[in-house]
């Protein structure tokens, strides 16, 4: 038997439909967010690790398992825009101008892929950098629905 490439080593967050844990790779003892999901959308996350975007964790695998998609992400360890209120006027334009160029970059893939989830626990915040992240309910936009 094969010993396992990834340990978990906590879940983040459990519900029927999806499981985030944290992992360690085991070969370079590199940390990783696992995402398991009933409903995610395998080919935007496909498109995501094809066409890496700065602002955007890294996609490292993506898998379907057991009818389930299985998505191995960077792990980013950085607060998140709901725990740092206030910001100051002038960070609040820098934050949405970074967030607006990593939503022209989504929009400029082929075919585009759309968030749907923009919220403040969705985007890190480190270094004055933004990371969107969180495209659990992501889908390619389609102009025939």
């Amino acid at each position: 038997m094969t010993p396992p490439l990834f340990q978990t080593i906590r879940v983040l967050k459990e519900t029927p439909s999806k499981k985030i844990s944290l992992v360690l790779r085991k070969r370079d003892q590199t940390l990783w967010i696992q995402r398991e999901l009933e409903h995610g959308d395998f080919f935007v996350f496909e498109s995501l690790k094809k066409s890496p975007i700065p602002g955007i964790p890294a996609i490292e695998q993506v898998t379907i398992q057991e009818g389930r998609l299985v998505v191995l992400e960077e792990y980013i360890q950085a607060p998140t825009l709901d725990t740092l209120y206030p910001v100051s006027e002038r960070q609040a334009a820098d934050i949405l101008c970074q967030l607006c160029d990593i939503l022209d970059a989504l929009h400029h893939l082929d075919p585009p892929i759309i968030h749907r989830d923009i919220k403040p626990e969705n985007i890190f915040y480190r270094a004055g950098k933004v990371i969107l992240f969180d495209f659990d309910i992501a889908r390619q936009y389609d102009p025939q629905i």
